[in-house]
């Protein structure tokens, strides 16, 4: 059984091979390219968006005198004290 090598071959033909083997394996890829990532083989799906009922404000109620009696709330001042403690890793 004999063994290629490219060692023995003389290099004009070594350079005829390299380039065979290059343009089988161009070959070979864009087959299995086709094959599998072909954009026609895709499948095409329709993305159908759900159908929401429409929604309508009615702005009147903010127009009733019980509502516009209402007061904000208490705004509180910031607080003025020391925050947080020196090391608070450190235990009780």
């Amino acid at each position: 059984m004999a063994i290629f090598s490219l060692k023995s071959v003389k290099p004009k033909q070594k350079q005829k091979i390299l380039i065979a083997v290059f343009i089988v394996s161009i070959v070979v890829i864009s087959i299995i390219w086709l094959q599998f990532f072909n954009p026609t083989t895709v499948i095409k799906t329709k993305i159908i968006a759900p159908q929401y009922p429409q929604v309508n404000m009615d702005f009147k109620t903010l127009e009733n005198p019980l509502i516009k009696q209402l007061k904000p709330f208490i705004i509180f001042p910031p607080f003025l004290g020391k925050l947080g403690r020196e090391n608070p890793f450190l235990p009780y």
